[in-house]
Parts: C-alpha cells; sequence; structure tokens
C-alpha cells in the first residue's frame, strides 16, 4: 500500500516537473523573441515579423484539420490526466458505521449497544495516537465484514515493524474484542514524514 502510493506520487511529482520544464522553455522563447534578443526559432517564428510568418501561415492552412483534432486530442488527454492526479491526491470520502456492541455484562438483558462509527473511529486514533512513536493517525471503522482502514504518519526513523507490534496490532485487538469481531483484517498506510528540528538562540 505504501509503495503504490509513494510511486503514484512520484509519477506525479514527475508529471509536474517535465509540464513546469515545458512551460519555462516555452516562455522563454517567447521572452527572447519579444525583446529580440533571438531573431528567429526555425522558419515559422521570427521576431521581425508576427507570430506566424508566411510560412507558418501557410503550413497552419493546409494542415488546419490535422491541427484542430490534435488540439482537441491533447485537450482531452490534459483533461484525463488532471481528472487522474486529483483523483490520486484527493482524500478518500470516508464511511463510519455505527457498530452494535454486544452486552457482554448480561447477554440475557433485552436491547443492544450501538456505538456511532465516527466514535469508535475518533476513539481509535486517540489511542494510535497516545504512542510517542505515531504523530497522526486516521482511521476509518465500516461495516462489520469490512476491513478498518488506518493512515499513520510516523517519523521517518522509527521503524515500520515496531509501529506494527507496538501500537497497531494492541489497538485493533483491543477493538475487535469490544466489537466482537475477529479475523477482519486492517488496510494500513504508513507514511514516513520528515521532521525539522528547529532551535531558537
Amino acid at each position: 500500500m505504501k509503495r503504490i502510493r509513494n510511486a503514484r506520487l512520484r509519477a506525479g511529482r514527475v508529471g509536474l516537473v517535465i509540464f513546469g520544464v515545458a512551460l519555462v522553455v516555452v516562455s522563454v522563447a517567447g521572452l527572447l523573441l519579444a525583446t529580440k534578443a533571438v531573431r528567429t526559432f526555425g522558419d515559422a517564428l521570427d521576431a521581425h515579423t508576427a507570430l506566424l510568418n508566411t510560412h507558418g501561415d501557410r503550413l497552419l492552412r493546409g494542415h488546419e484539420l490535422a491541427f484542430q483534432i490534435g488540439t482537441l486530442v491533447v485537450g482531452l488527454l490534459l483533461a484525463a490526466l488532471g481528472v487522474r492526479w486529483l483523483a490520486t491526491h484527493l482524500p478518500p470520502v470516508r464511511s463510519q458505521r455505527d457498530a452494535a456492541v454486544p452486552n457482554s455484562a448480561d447477554a440475557q438483558l433485552p436491547g443492544r449497544n450501538v456505538v456511532a462509527g465516527s466514535a469508535l473511529s475518533r476513539a481509535l486514533q486517540a489511542q494510535l495516537e497516545a504512542s510517542p512513536l505515531v504523530r497522526r493517525a486516521r482511521a476509518e471503522v465500516g461495516a462489520p465484514d469490512d476491513p478498518i482502514r488506518l493512515r499513520l504518519d510516523i517519523d521517518e526513523s522509527t521503524p515500520v515493524p515496531d509501529v506494527l507490534s507496538q501500537v497497531v496490532q494492541p489497538a485493533l485487538r483491543r477493538l475487535d474484542a469490544i466489537l466482537g469481531r475477529e479475523d477482519v483484517q486492517p488496510i494500513i498506510d504508513i507514511r514516513p514524514i520528515h521532521l525539522t528540528s528547529s532551535r531558537v538562540e
């Protein structure tokens, strides 16, 4: 899970860098032409003429339909990449489900105890964040058969196995004991973060 997310973030950053470099190149070329520091770029762009000289205008008119189709295809591709990038980076919609807690004190007592899913999630988050190994926690407790989703921010120097064995597993065992659930596998997203230290002199 962590590797997949890191790969997506890395690919997104590389794409943004490439797009930014392309914009910078085009901007620098336009600036050089506008200030006449460079007279011409190829046969189509000339600092002493309009944006399209005779050769460029003839090229555009001769392939007008191809340019229109190409512009449409590039626009649709950029729009699809933008939507995909947003879907990757926007946080998912959190789905919390209320849970029925077994009456362990008296099983013969009628009625049932219902705990709001948001309350369970907040309690689990507070328990995880109580550990010095976890900087921030987010939890999603869904339906009884759905996996519990966790997102943990930890210091990049903290060993992940220690976080799982000392923090996550005990907290999940307590929650499963309260809810009476067994063998529900969690989905855990662990994000190492770099903490910068500041000194006041």
